[in-house]
């Protein structure tokens, strides 16, 4: 639930002053929220900025708009350590201190059992940090949630930093992942709370824009490191305490959601981070902006089955259910396009292609990358996530076609350079349409009441798809060890399949979510609207006039 939904009425500019408060002396703000959408031809009680231009949203409501963007920052981390994770398997310093010696040459390798348990490990414990933040968050609050993730990445840079033996390294992964998980579910369920509903998409692309800011400094960080002390590979573990750093400067200035006091009934709380967010705006009503919210989460629980159900099976039962799927399969597209190959592993993969540099070959991944996903803030509202979904996907499967066919043929130089560059166009297409949009998706279906839970369910799903391909990928691409495949770059035609089913699924499930009020999204859910179709349905509130279309 976007907090207070910060949006402007069709005919009136910025400034005007907001419809009276649907609030009176003589009634709750529960009795006020059920009369209003307890009448099934009324268009429900909507924000007086339900018409704001995106334009418009940024000057208005910047503060909001930065808090969005400082609560994108904690996941630098996130991209950091996985990508680190991923690709100082391949640093000299590394192989050498955690490496086994050949039989026969007596030089060190490292086995791809190992690198694959490493991986696996990671993305158990983010389950388990999905869980215990999303509680977290809900009990007692976005910012300590913010807090909490912040101190267990510290906790895991200090395992890593001091660990010498395969089980320590093992053990280092089991607190860096817990971080991550942590700092995932939180951010994502923040971001869509808090955001206008003009920008939620574009805010969205925050999250993945900080995790590719986190990898690209990964990559550089162990650039530099191979090229000048190959050895001293811890470097590249210090420099988290920077990333870690930067976001905990900026967690004074993040407000604390207002829909999380909402929910708890603490009226006087929500009012007041309200005010923090919006009290400095012209004409803004605090009484009639938290009607808005409050008339949501009545709405949602009188939906509710049954009192004594608890959260996680609600969110099976139902409508609820059909807003968990597509939020499940939308970001799971990140993993069957080829993800998991091209990012998690970045340097490990580029080193089994054969390209000669692949610590400078990572650097210029995730370089396009972030140039492209700062692209991708506009697309998102301007053509809508389901379209890019679509545009991505198709583009990526193209791609894992090519890149699997490159590597059935004879490994030339040119082969080699056809096949960064079609890597390079993989990274372009992914990132101005899938890369921010995907992660968006996670939070942004499902109803705000459900939101965190939600968000760590469909998380957790997602990330046992990271922990099976974690595992799997390095035995994929690898020819050290027993249990390797040596797949090399035909690894990509198993993400060319898997992606395919993924675009057939999204075609039936996903909704349009561009422009669309958590109150339009509702509406459409209990009406039964085929979600391929939500994006031409003309909602109460804009058959009104109250809003716009989307």
């Amino acid at each position: 639930m976007a907090a207070a939904q910060p949006h402007l009425t069709a005919d009136a500019p910025a400034n005007a002053p907001p419809p009276a408060s649907p609030l009176d002396d003589t009634k709750s703000l529960g009795e006020t929220a059920e009369e209003e959408l307890g009448m099934p031809d009324t268009p429900p009680i909507q924000s007086a900025f339900v018409n704001l231009s995106r334009g418009q949203a940024v000057k208005t409501f910047w503060y909001a708009t930065m808090c969005c963007f400082f609560a994108g920052v904690c996941v630098l981390m996130e991209g950091y350590q996985s990508s680190t994770a991923g690709s100082i398997v391949s640093n000299i310093g590394f192989i050498e201190q955690f490496g086994t010696p050949d039989p026969k040459t007596g030089k060190k390798a490292l086995d791809a059992s190992y690198v694959s348990a490493w991986g696996g490990t990671g993305s158990v414990f983010a389950i388990i940090g999905h869980q215990v933040n999303s509680f977290i968050a809900d009990r007692y609050g976005r910012r300590p949630a913010f807090l909490l993730a912040s101190t267990i990445a510290i906790a895991g840079i200090l395992t890593e930093q001091f660990v010498t033996t395969m089980a320590g390294w093992l053990g280092g992964k089991m607190v860096t992942g817990l971080g991550w998980g942590m700092g995932q579910v939180v951010a994502l369920t923040y971001i869509p709370e808090v955001a206008p509903v003009q920008l939620r998409g574009a805010l969205l692309c925050c999250y993945a824009l900080f995790v590719a800011l986190g990898q690209l400094s990964s990559a550089v960080a162990l650039l530099i490191v191979n090229r000048t002390t190959p050895h001293e590979w811890r470097r590249a573990i210090y420099s988290g305490y920077v990333l870690v750093g930067i976001f905990l400067l900026l967690l004074p200035f993040i407000a604390e959601s207002p829909v999380f006091y909402a929910r708890l009934d603490r009226h006087d709380d929500a009012k007041k981070a309200l005010r923090r967010l919006y009290g400095k705006v012209k004409g803004y009503d605090i009484d009639h902006e938290y009607a808005v919210i409050r008339a949501e989460i009545e709405h949602e629980r009188s939906l509710r089955q049954n009192e004594n159900d608890s959260v996680y099976k609600e969110i099976f039962m139902g409508t609820n259910l059909l807003r968990t799927l597509p939020s499940f399969f939308g970001l799971i597209m990140i993993q069957w396009s080829g993800a998991s190959v091209v990012f998690s592993y970045a340097t490990y993969f580029l080193q089994q292609v054969g390209i000669a540099d692949p610590f400078q070959g990572s650097c210029i991944v995730f370089t396009l990358l972030v140039a492209t996903l700062s692209v991708s803030f506009y697309c998102t509202d301007r053509f809508g996530r389901r379209t890019l979904l679509f545009t991505g996907g198709i583009g990526c499967f193209i791609c894992n076609i090519i890149l699997g066919t490159l590597g059935v043929v004879k490994h030339t130089p040119a082969v080699l350079n056809a096949t960064l560059a079609v890597i390079c166009v993989w990274v372009v297409i992914y990132a101005a349409c899938l890369g921010g949009v995907c992660w968006g998706l996670s939070s942004e279906i499902a109803t705000p009441r459900l939101r965190a839970r939600t968000t760590a369910v469909v998380v957790n799903m997602s990330t046992l798809f990271s922990l099976l391909f974690g595992y799997t990928v390095p035995l994929m691409l690898s020819n050290k060890g027993k249990a390797s495949r040596n797949w090399g770059v035909k690894t990509m035609y198993l993400f060319a399949c898997l992606g395919g089913i993924g675009l057939v699924i999204n075609y039936f499930m996903l909704p349009e979510l561009k422009g669309r009020t958590y109150a339009e999204l509702d509406e459409m859910y209990e009406k039964g609207i085929p979600p391929r179709k939500m994006k031409a349905f003309v909602t109460e509130a804009e058959k009104s006039g109250v809003k716009k279309r989307a």
